[in-house]
């Protein structure tokens, strides 16, 4: 996963660098290409991982979790000439990995032998995440175009959640682990 980090890092710029409109660069597609690729190896390693070891993770390899996401939007949505978002969506679907994403957040709890303690009014992360992970995907489904989403399931149908629900700030677990950075 490392490799595929820090790789999917260095190609990252090629976002954001400048291009021309109407002309197709065939280097800066290669490059994306190439960036698409090393997202999906690295998410193909992540989901190697087993979900009882998900416990163990370090707060960075979520974090490029995260990253990698942005970047997979990012190509998901880019219009630019020469780039098929339709062929990045069969090689790397978005909302695919959000879903399974999600989906073994509910599952983490049982795995690892968590019980949340809901009678202090307290949730703790792992428990807030799947809210938070599914109104990321519609928040993504909101931004994309239909064409993006042909084959998606109904938008309306995940809740998008407030910007209060999805913060994490009244979590004191992730408050001290904020501080410590």
């Amino acid at each position: 996963m490392s490799l595929y980090g820090t790789e999917i890092i260095g190609k990252e710029p090629l976002l954001y660098k400048q291009q021309v409109r109407d002309q197709i660069d065939l280097r800066r597609l290669d490059g994306l290409d190439s960036l698409l690729t090393a997202i999906k190896r690295w998410y193909e390693e992540f989901y190697q991982v087993s979900l009882v070891d998900w416990i163990g993770i370090s707060f960075e390899v979520f974090a490029q979790f995260w990253n990698s996401l942005t970047l997979l939007f990012q190509l998901t949505t880019l219009d630019e000439p020469g780039w098929d978002t339709e062929e990045v969506r069969k090689r790397v679907d978005l909302l695919h990995i959000l879903e399974d994403f999600a989906q073994s957040f509910e599952r983490l709890p049982e795995a690892v032998g968590l019980v949340d303690d809901t009678r202090k009014g307290e949730i703790g992360a792992i428990f807030k995440a799947v809210p938070h992970i599914r109104a990321t995907k519609a928040k993504f489904m909101a931004e994309m175009t239909p064409t993006t989403l042909q084959s998606a399931e109904d938008p309306g149908a995940v809740e998008v959640l407030d910007d209060f629900e999805m913060c994490f700030a009244d979590d004191p677990w992730l408050t001290e682990m904020f501080e410590s950075l």
